[in-house]
């Protein structure tokens, strides 16, 4: 996360615009946005996070919002950034409602990151810690096979 943060202090100040795809970030690794100040993230939340397959996020930063325009829009199109994005069309708004859920699942027990684990090879990864809470548990994860 070290050179992460160099690098981003390097582009933001050169006035150079930064997208982070932290495609299987969530879940897997900290991210403090106040700490980093991207311009964009980009992640999808169904791997390590264990949200549903199909759900993601788009953090946009306040002073790039006016720049970021769906390729749809949606009936709150003049009510605001995150107003543009929701509700726009017939599709299945589940993955997206579930993300809180499985936010609220890892919170619950405790999220072990690599960074966290004694392990140096980081072989606990919240995949493990899923998979052992889902053993003392005796249940079924969402999205997971009969």
């Amino acid at each position: 996360m070290q050179l992460l943060y160099l690098l981003l202090r390097a582009a933001l100040c050169r006035g150079v615009p930064v997208l982070i795809d932290g495609a299987h970030a969530l879940g897997m690794l900290p991210l403090d946005l106040q700490q980093l100040q991207p311009d964009f993230l980009v992640s999808n939340c169904h791997k390590w996070l264990c949200g549903a397959r199909g759900s993601a996020m788009l953090y946009v930063a306040p002073a790039r919002q006016q720049q970021v325009q769906p390729p749809v829009l949606s009936h709150g199109a003049e009510a605001g950034f995150l107003s543009r994005f929701i509700w726009d069309g017939c599709r299945d708004y589940a993955p997206l409602l579930a993300i809180s859920t499985a936010v609220q699942w890892w919170s619950g027990f405790g999220q072990r990151t690599p960074q966290q684990d004694d392990d140096p090879g980081g072989s606990v990864t919240a995949a493990a810690a899923a998979a052992a809470v889902q053993d003392d548990m005796d249940c079924m994860l969402p999205g997971q096979a009969l």
